[in-house]
């Protein structure tokens, strides 16, 4: 038996209130420290020794609560490129509504894909999560909240192994989960078992 621990990232610093996406920069908030820490010890308490390997987005949002984690564990904490965030064409325009500027960046862009398909980015995460487990039982990996919504609706509906479109492009017409800041989504992979047993948690408010 093996288990991924799938981390969203704490609360961001983000005093601009734009969509930060792929964006560089972008740290942790003071409250985005104190919910990793939470979330640390939660794992801490699910954790035996040794240290689990500890995997995470190269953004830095995503390496501030790994490296939260990795310290309360006592592990340390490598990244990997296919951890990131969902590519979109719409990073760096405010998240309030503004229609004039969204509409403007879709025309700049209209020539090229708007948004990472959520297919691939379920097949991305599938990878690393496979990949990691080869060689340890306990892998906490630290990302963003649709990558691990889609890596949990990948492995739940296997979409590896189903040639249908329509599931492998719009999942989120079949599966909505909640992955709140700094929560996590425990996927246990137990021989025999298909789909895996997923379980989720997040920090008190």
């Amino acid at each position: 038996m093996s288990r991924v621990y799938l981390v969203r990232h704490g609360a961001v610093h983000n005093p601009d209130a734009v969509v930060y996406g792929r964006l560089p920069g972008f740290p942790l908030s003071t409250e985005g420290q104190a919910q990793a820490r939470t979330t640390a010890n939660h794992l801490r308490g699910l954790l035996a020794v040794p240290p689990p390997l500890i995997l995470a987005s190269p953004l830095l949002r995503a390496n501030d609560t790994a490296t939260i984690i990795g310290e309360t564990l006592g592990a340390t904490v490598r990244t990997d490129d296919r951890l990131i965030e969902a590519d979109s064409a719409f990073d760096g325009l405010p998240r309030r509504f503004a229609p004039i500027q969204y509409i403007a960046r879709y025309f700049e862009h209209r020539h090229e894909p708007m948004h990472e398909p959520p297919g691939e980015i379920a097949s991305r995460m599938m990878c690393v999560i496979r990949e990691a487990l080869l060689n340890a039982t306990d892998v906490v990996i630290v990302s963003h909240q649709f990558p691990i919504q889609m890596a949990r609706f990948g492995f739940e509906h296997r979409i590896d192994e189903r040639p249908a479109r329509l599931i492998k492009r719009f999942p989120f017409a079949f599966f909505r989960v909640r992955c709140t800041l700094a929560s996590v989504t425990t996927i246990t992979f137990e021989e025999g078992a298909r789909p895996p047993a997923t379980h989720y948690w997040e920090p008190p408010l």
